[in-house]
């Protein structure tokens, strides 16, 4: 028996969950959620982390399922915190990453009244949640089943193909402390062998999706058939069955910076491919492109798309993958289930395009290499080089929107074994300091996070979660004075308007801020200081910032300068 229907029901609910091995609950502050937060604090097996607002605490959620493919909790009380959910919810939906939001609400008599912190929660999120439930306000009439069956509903919806976030809304009336008010002793008699067990109440097996084999064979005849064929492999989650894959097919391969395959892994993957398309005009159009995975980073990939005779995408998800509208085949399908069965079907000619790519892309090698030799300035193309150089070692990398996760895509040149994240589902700037740590707690690796200055403000408050967790991320903050992405837009030539979007914030360091969180900071102006930081930090193993001053301009300037460079090697070798 425990003090009153509502703390009663919370522990169901809580202990279903971690039945469920859904452990991990991100607690915000509020009244109305306390039976909740009560049921936490009670379970023995359950791993809270109090976060200070909900913003921060869903997008740390989100990145701890994205990192660990296990679902967190984020509890919050009612009225606006629930919206603050918001932007994580939709990164979430749009990224295909499983969440749970459980909100505490106000009961129906107090809907509609004017009674503070009450807003209208029913479906708040709308399309961007697999589910919704409304749990009603606990009544012995209701039985207790209910709520875990909902529960094992929730779960499953959630980490069903495809993933994505899903939303408990509970209406709780008072006592919301664990108060004394006596409720009928027989109440969870129903539930005696649930209590005896360790199981959930139901459990949901979750398919993987197939794929037929005329679909098999119809796609294994296109590659077969091209004479000058492209990959693109984005993000997918099975890497080895991808690299078994690309043995089949002698196609030259672009490769995301998320997918986990890099040049060192397959002689097909370019490296510098990103780069290279910035300024690439094909000499042969692909008659085929088939791509793997979500979508990526570089917009000028779908250049060649549009060229392309043929697109087909094979992804996990019902969703339509395909902004310039050229597919002829949107396949959805395990990704693990594709690879295995095509691979048997699979004799692919040599891509005629491919020598001739692949010598371009190994002339751009070499004139980075030289070009970054013996310079002692700093710059966000050359940061990305020098982090992609030395990142240890199984560790995770987490990258900001805008220009950090560009660069590096651009840029870097992993050799390594590194897992790479960002949030590219609306690939939005809010949450990046919470993501990180996200990434870095649901992994258990220590995490690089290349942030800008504009996204780190509007996050900063997220670093309190770094002492309430045993994670360790390195936050490498780009300060350029504002939103240096804008310089490469075309609104950078208006010089009247410019400063609307560059966004000057006018902070000339942000060491008191490191310190307002007792965080260790380096100041880096040059790139042998950086060098020196970074491997200090890592030697460490600790938390820590690393403020990379930058000058924006020049930073433009040697962006362009390579880019006008690559054209050079490209018509060389044209």
């Amino acid at each position: 028996m425990r003090e009153n229907l509502n703390i009663l029901w919370a522990e169901l609910i809580i202990e279903e969950f971690v039945r469920n091995r859904i452990d991990h609950f991100c607690i915000c502050p509020g009244s109305r959620s306390s039976p909740i937060v009560v049921a936490v604090a009670r379970n023995k097996k359950a791993k809270p982390v109090i976060c200070y607002d909900e913003r921060g605490a869903s997008f740390y959620a989100l990145n701890y399922a994205r990192a660990k493919r296990r679902p967190a909790v984020v509890i919050t009380t009612s009225g606006t915190a629930v919206a603050n959910c918001f932007p994580a919810v939709i990164e979430a939906y749009m990224d295909c990453v499983p969440v749970i939001i459980f909100s505490a609400d106000r009961p129906p008599e107090l809907q509609d009244s004017k009674e503070n912190q009450t807003i209208y929660q029913e479906d708040i999120f709308g399309r961007y949640v697999k589910y919704f439930f409304n749990i009603p306000p606990a009544e012995e009439n209701i039985p207790p089943q209910m709520l875990l069956t909902t529960v094992d509903q929730a779960i499953y919806r959630s980490i069903s193909h495809p993933n994505g976030p899903v939303h408990i809304n509970w209406m709780i009336r008072e006592p919301l402390a664990p108060e004394k008010v006596p409720f009928n002793p027989s109440y969870t008699c129903s539930l005696s062998d649930w209590l005896v067990s360790e199981r959930p109440y139901t459990e949901y097996p979750v398919p993987e999706k197939d794929i037929s084999e005329d679909q098999i064979r119809k796609i294994a005849g296109l590659i077969n058939e091209a004479e000058n064929g492209l990959l693109i492999i984005g993000e997918t989650g099975c890497k080895g069955h991808i690299l078994e894959l690309l043995k089949k097919i002698p196609w030259p391969v672009f490769s995301d910076i998320r997918s986990g395959i890099y040049p060192y892994m397959s002689e097909n993957v370019l490296p510098y491919f990103s780069l290279l398309l910035r300024s690439f005009i094909p000499k042969k159009n692909p008659d085929l492109v088939i791509h793997i995975g979500k979508p990526v980073v570089s917009k000028h990939i779908y250049q060649l798309i549009r060229l392309a005779r043929r697109y087909v995408v094979i992804k996990e998800g019902p969703f339509r993958q395909d902004p310039v509208h050229r597919s002829m085949m949107q396949i959805d399908c395990s990704i693990k289930i594709f690879c295995e069965k095509i691979i048997p079907y699979i004799s692919a000619k040599r891509s005629k395009g491919l020598e001739e790519l692949r010598r371009i892309c190994e002339k751009i090698s070499v004139f980075l290499e030289d070009l970054m030799k013996g310079r002692e300035e700093i710059n966000e193309a050359i940061l990305a080089y020098d982090i992609s150089k030395n990142i240890p070692e199984k560790t995770a990398l987490f990258l900001s929107n805008s220009m950090p996760v560009r660069d590096m895509d651009m840029y870097g040149r992993i050799e390594k074994e590194v897992e790479i994240y960002a949030n590219r589902g609306a690939s939005g700037i809010d949450g990046i300091v919470s993501s990180s740590i996200g990434i870095a707690q649901g992994s258990k690796k220590l995490t690089t996070a290349i942030i800008g200055d504009l996204a780190f403000l509007h996050d900063m408050n997220s670093l309190s979660i770094l002492k309430r967790t045993d994670s360790a991320v390195i936050f490498v903050l780009i300060n350029n004075g504002g939103g240096g992405i804008f310089s490469f837009l075309p609104i950078s030539k208006f010089n009247k308007v410019f400063e609307y979007f560059f966004t000057p914030h006018h902070i000339c360091s942000f060491e008191p801020i490191a310190s307002l969180f007792e965080i260790p900071y380096f100041p880096v102006k040059k790139r042998e200081d950086l060098l020196k930081a970074y491997r200090e930090c890592v030697r460490k193993r600790k938390s820590a910032i690393i403020e990379v001053f930058v000058d924006r301009e020049e930073n433009f300037r040697f962006h362009k300068k390579v880019e006008d460079e690559i054209k050079k090697i490209q018509e060389s070798v044209l």
